[in-house]
């Protein structure tokens, strides 16, 4: 397995700061309890198993440009699981070599909901990417 991305080495990645940004301004009880995602004591209760993340695995089946309802057009990354077809921009990381059709793809993800003044609003952000490697 290829790690395509880690968020260990995204810190800054500004989904994080954005969802931490609502748990500082929503007084969220989750900041004392967890820390601020990817801060040191989040990764650490990350480890043992006290941060609810999601896990996926899937085969990618179809990679490359398709048109949206509007007649858009769209370059993705569509991955077939269990849980029903997920879809990616294909940018970033998703661009790599190794990201070919038929491979697959293993995705660990965290899910948040923050409470804000207009109703809760879910954060979602991978923690960690993989894909089938070539060896």
């Amino acid at each position: 397995m290829k790690i395509l991305f880690d968020l260990r080495d995204y810190p800054e990645h500004h989904l994080v700061q954005c969802a931490n940004k609502a748990l500082l301004t929503s007084n969220s009880p989750y900041l004392h309890q967890y820390g601020a995602i990817a801060s040191e004591q989040w990764w650490r209760l990350y480890e043992v198993g006290q941060i609810c993340r999601s896990r996926l695995v899937g085969q990618i089946v179809h990679l490359g440009i398709i048109k949206d309802d509007f007649n858009e057009l769209w370059d993705i990354v569509r991955i077939q699981t269990d849980q029903g077809d997920i879809e990616y921009d294909r940018e970033d990381f998703w661009l790599d070599s190794c990201v070919t059709v038929n491979k697959w793809v293993y995705i660990e993800k965290v899910s948040l909901v923050v409470p804000t003044s207009s109703g809760p609003t879910t954060y979602q952000f991978d923690v960690q990417v993989g894909v089938q490697s070539n060896d």
